[in-house]
Formats: structure tokens, C-alpha cells, sequence
């Protein structure tokens, strides 16, 4: 028996065909030659580099990106291959923000916040790269770019730099973008000496004496008295009436709100809250912590106005009520410092629809009715458009108590408003 099998497999070695002293066929690798399995190293660096940037994602840390660095330069050995698969990810995933509507500035304010504010100079050399496509032709994106600083070309055989890469992809990646008309792009503010300039100007006295004043009654009034000044100025250009100096800032457009940690859910609420009475609607990237508000260049000069005063008003409310603990000591502060800007942000949101609502009728004008409907299908398409897939979503109220606070805070005043405010 032993004999027949050697002979065997004595036979079946003779069958198989010779090779030449020292050559193998690869294994374990898959750039090999000849008639083993062979793929693009370029290819295959892509594939890798798009799985770590997955799995990092657009809020990674530092540390975790050069790990994931260290490991694709394990993974992709061949030289060249791991840097072109980078530069070309980067351009994929940078022109559809550019095409949709993410500028200089805006590029800039995301990598600042998620990242770190120390690489402007980077982003001003990656949309440099790629501007041929957005809006880079444009005398405003040409400013924007040179206020980034001096381009810098990321050295991606620079470990530091090739961490940085796959963060920026990662967060770019993760930017909300669609194909937005030049004409619908975001918005600037108002040119200084205009019209519109000088009415924001009344309102941006109103509510810094409204973050001044200690006395709630007070503060509630001049904020109301402020929404009154930009409802009754926005009907003015809904209804093209007054602006002898062809400020025409009715053109339906956007505009990004970043928001502060903590408690994002219900500083989101507050933007959605103001953006409504302002005939304006907010979207809320829960991954970034940002809101897009759409609605005529004014309305949204004004409603980020409104936010930025409201925030500091609700916030010094809420700090005025100190530490919250449940009976048997354990901390509830948070519970209730939530539920507090959430209450403040619906209550507050009522009332400045009151006020809008009351210059509507005190308009009175028979074409009025029309024009509004007109921008809000208008500001509806826009959102449509930048936003196919939009989901609702809801905020829980957990503490009874902060609920009540917030609404106190908001409904504390009458609503008495002066009559007259100096500005």
C-alpha cells in the first residue's frame, strides 16, 4: 500500500508543468504578474483609503486619522499609489460641494469647526485646484479665496498631511450639497448705505439693548419691537414698494447658521422658530450642527440677527436658574437646561409669529396675500431643490421644571410694546 500511493504521487508530479528556479507565483498580495490575479494599485489605494474615511467619518479625531494613515501606507506599499488615490478622492468629494453651493468662506467656517481653525491656507489651495467648477470665476469667491490666506498644496507624503487629507475628505464628503442655480447662491450681507443696511442697523440696536437690560419686560419689547421693523420692511419688498434706491433684496437664497454645543437640538428648535416667523425655513444637519435657512437675502440678514440675540438672551436666562438636582441628589441640570431653551425657543417662536402676523393685517395692502404665497413656494422649491430627502424630526422634553422655566422666561412680558424706541 505505502509503495503504490508513493508511486502515485511520483506520477502526478511529473504531470505538472516546470517552472524556472526562483520563480513563484505571488501570494498574498494582489499586484502581481504574469497569470496571477493583478488589480490597479491606484484602484486599489482608492478602495482602502474610502473604507478608513468611512469609518473615521466628518467628526474622526486627530489621533484616529493618523492611525488610519499609518495603516494605509501599510496597505498600499507601491510608491505613488496611495498619494494619487488621496489628491483624486479629494477632488470627487470637494466639486459637488462646490457645485452646491459650499463657497470659500463656508468650506472654510466647516473645517474651522470640525477640524481645527489652523488650515485655511489648506482650503484655499484645494478649491484654487478645483476652480473650474462652482463658483469660482466670481469676483465674491475670488475675494473669499484671498482672505484665506497663501494656498498651501497638502505634501501627502507628509504623515501629518495625509491625516489631515483623509479628514477633510471625510468632512467634505459629509457636506449637504445639491445643485443650486448661480442666481440662488448664498447670500450676502446687505451693502453698507443701503436701504436694508439702514433698517438692520435699527434692529441690531434694538436687540443689543435687549442683551443689555436686565429687566425681562424690557427685553421682551425690544425684541418684539425689532421683529416688527423687519416684518414691516420685508412686506415693503414683497410688495416692491419703497426701495428708491433699487435695493431689491427679495431674491429667495440661503444662508448657514452654525451652532454652539451644548444643547444643539434645542438651538436648532429656536432657528427653526425665528427662520418660520420670518417667513424663512430652517434644515438641521444633526452630523454638523448646522442650519440652512432659506428665504429672501433681508429676511435671512434679519432672522440671524433675531438668533444671535435670542441665544444670548435665553442663554443668560437659563444660567439665572443655577444647578438642578432630583430629591435624592442626583444632578438633573442638563435634563432641565434642555428642556429650557426647548420651551424658551417654541414660546418665543409664537409670539414673534404674532407680531409678524400683526403687520400683515396692518398692511392691508389686496396684492399682499399673493406675494407671500408666491415667496413661500418659491423658498419651498429651494429647499426641495437643496434638500430632496428631508426627515422630521422631534425633540423629547425630559424635565417638567425646565420646560416651565423656558416658557416663563419667553411669556414673561406682555408684549407691551414702546412707543417709542430709540435707536
Amino acid at each position: 500500500m505505502g509503495r503504490n500511493s508513493k508511486a502515485r504521487r511520483d506520477a502526478r508530479k511529473r504531470k505538472q508543468p516546470r517552472q524556472e528556479h526562483g520563480s513563484r507565483r505571488p501570494s498574498g498580495s494582489p499586484f502581481g504578474s504574469g497569470d496571477g490575479f493583478t488589480v490597479d494599485p491606484v484602484a486599489f489605494a482608492d478602495l482602502r483609503v474610502v473604507a478608513h474615511v468611512r469609518a473615521l467619518g466628518p467628526r474622526g479625531s486627530e489621533e484616529e486619522a493618523r492611525r488610519r494613515a499609518a495603516s494605509l501606507r501599510r496597505e498600499c506599499p507601491l510608491p505613488g499609489a496611495l498619494e494619487q488615490a488621496v489628491t483624486d478622492l479629494l477632488t470627487r468629494v470637494l466639486t459637488p460641494a462646490l457645485r452646491g453651493g459650499w463657497g470659500p468662506a463656508e468650506l472654510a467656517e466647516a473645517v474651522d469647526r470640525m477640524i481645527g481653525s489652523s488650515h485655511r491656507a489648506v482650503v484655499s489651495g484645494l478649491v484654487l485646484a478645483a476652480r473650474h467648477v462652482g463658483g469660482g470665476h466670481t469676483a465674491a469667491w475670488e475675494a473669499e479665496i484671498s482672505a484665506l490666506g497663501q494656498p498651501r498644496q497638502l505634501a501627502l507624503g507628509d504623515d501629518g498631511d495625509l491625516s489631515l487629507a483623509l479628514r477633510l475628505i471625510a468632512l467634505v464628503a459629509a457636506l449637504p450639497a445639491a445643485e443650486v442655480p448661480v442666481q440662488r447662491r448664498a447670500s450676502e450681507q446687505a451693502p453698507i448705505g443701503s436701504r436694508a443696511s439702514a433698517k438692520l442697523a435699527q434692529v441690531r440696536a434694538l436687540l443689543a439693548k435687549a442683551e443689555a437690560t436686565t429687566f425681562p419686560e424690557e427685553g421682551e419689547a425690544l425684541s418684539a419691537k425689532a421683529q416688527e421693523l423687519i416684518s414691516t420692511y420685508s412686506l415693503e419688498q414683497l410688495l416692491h414698494l419703497g426701495d428708491e434706491h433699487g435695493d431689491d433684496r427679495s431674491t429667495t437664497t440661503y444662508r448657514r447658521v452654525w451652532l454652539d454645543a451644548p444643547y444643539l437640538d434645542a438651538k436648532a428648535t429656536l432657528v427653526d422658530e425665528v427662520a418660520g416667523a420670518n417667513r424663512c425655513r430652517a434644515v438641521y444637519d444633526t452630523r454638523l450642527g448646522v442650519c440652512t435657512v432659506v428665504g429672501s437675502a433681508f429676511d435671512l440678514d434679519a432672522a440671524e440677527l433675531m438668533i444671535t440675540s435670542l441665544l444670548a438672551q435665553a442663554q443668560r436666562a437659563m444660567l439665572a436658574h443655577g444647578s438642578r438636582a432630583d430629591l435624592a441628589g442626583r444632578s438633573r441640570t442638563r435634563s432641565f437646561r434642555q428642556s429650557f431653551l426647548l420651551s424658551f425657543a417654541v414660546h418665543i417662536g409664537q409670539r414673534l409669529r404674532r407680531v409678524t402676523e400683526e403687520s400683515v393685517t396692518a398692511a392691508a395692502a389686496p396684492a399682499l396675500l399673493p406675494a407671500i404665497r408666491d415667496h413661500e413656494v418659491e423658498v419651498d422649491e429651494l429647499t426641495a431643490m437643496m434638500f430632496p430627502n428631508l426627515v422630521e424630526k422631534s425633540t423629547a422634553i425630559t424635565n417638567q421644571e425646565g420646560w416651565a422655566g423656558g416658557r416663563a422666561a419667553a411669556e414673561l412680558a406682555q408684549l407691551n410694546l414702546f412707543d417709542e424706541v430709540q435707536t
